[in-house]
This record gives C-alpha cells, structure tokens and sequence, in this order.
C-alpha cells in the first residue's frame, strides 16, 4: 500500500528509526504503524529489534530484500 512505501521510504532516510520517529514524519498514531510493521517484517522488509539504551523503544531498519526494492 502507498503507506507501507511511505513507512519504507521514511526508514530508508535514516537507516534504523524508531517506530516513534516514524510516526512523527508520517503523521501516524502507534495503533496505525504496528499492525503495519508487522506486515512489512511478515514479507521480509524489515527487521525490528529493541533499543539498546531502551528496551520499550523498538526500533526498525531494511532488510536486504527491501534495499533493493528501493533503487
């Protein structure tokens, strides 16, 4: 979907943004992006993983397959 590209765009600026940072670029609420970075990592885009400094911040980066998607 056209919000899906957007979320992998958003990611793909920064190489690893919290779901938080992406939210605030693209104007969605967390009950929005969840069920949709979900579907994403379902499909092989992307990987989530906790913060380091912060286990509750989850953080997203592009797998591979989604780099090449994007070029």
């Amino acid at each position: 979907t056209y919000t899906q590209y957007l979320t992998l765009l958003c990611v793909n600026e920064k190489k690893v943004c919290s779901i938080r940072d992406i939210g605030e670029k693209l104007s969605l609420d967390s009950g929005t992006l969840s069920p949709l970075i979900k579907k994403l990592e379902t499909r092989g885009l992307v990987k989530r993983t906790r913060a380091f400094e912060d286990e509750r911040r989850l953080n997203v980066c592009l797998t591979p397959t989604a780099s090449k998607l994007l070029v």
